[in-house]
């Protein structure tokens, strides 16, 4: 904000032209908390087979993102880093990191894109797998939970009205 715009209002203007902004009722703030809190919870409902597997939530993404893309004739697909990464919204690095675990932990393997060979392609080992396949049945009970008390119809709502915020969203951080 520059100083010009400070300099034209004051702290005890009561005209009524200046709205108050009421943190608890900002939406940013209200769903960076529900993020928060929902994130925290999955982790915590998780956190045995996060320990039985040494996985965290970084490792998470990538092997729930590795085991819900399908292709129809060879089973799982191969995705790329960058891929993931777009796809999870998960900074570069945290992307490399989470690869790198996962893949001293043999549950992804990595084969070199021969058009590219600055990329490879990554898929989940039948040890990633079996991870992927122990972990899902715990996220969906966490999100069963989670939106426990909300009806068909409200899902259906809620789906729509985060699509729309998450297309406004995307719209405003490219316009900015």
């Amino acid at each position: 904000m520059s100083m010009s715009r400070l300099d034209k209002s004051s702290p005890d203007e009561t005209d009524g032209a200046r709205r108050r902004l009421v943190l608890e009722n900002f939406t940013p703030y209200r769903l960076n908390t529900l993020a928060r809190f929902a994130s925290e919870g999955f982790v915590n409902s998780y956190a045995r087979e996060a320990r039985e597997f040494g996985i965290g939530p970084a490792e998470w993404r990538v092997i729930s993102f590795l085991g819900e893309q399908r292709d129809s004739r060879k089973g799982t697909k191969e995705m790329t880093a960058r891929d993931i990464g777009a796809r999870t919204f998960m900074q570069k690095v945290q992307v490399s990191r989470a690869i790198l675990k996962l893949e001293r932990k043999r549950l992804i393997s990595r084969r070199l894109n021969f058009n590219d060979r600055r990329e490879v392609f990554l898929k989940l080992t039948p040890s990633g797998k079996r991870v992927y396949a122990v972990i899902v049945p715990v996220a969906l009970e966490y999100q069963k939970s989670l939106t426990k008390g909300l009806s068909a119809a409200d899902m259906k709502t809620l789906d729509r009205v985060m699509g729309v915020l998450l297309g406004n969203a995307k719209t405003l951080r490219n316009s900015t």
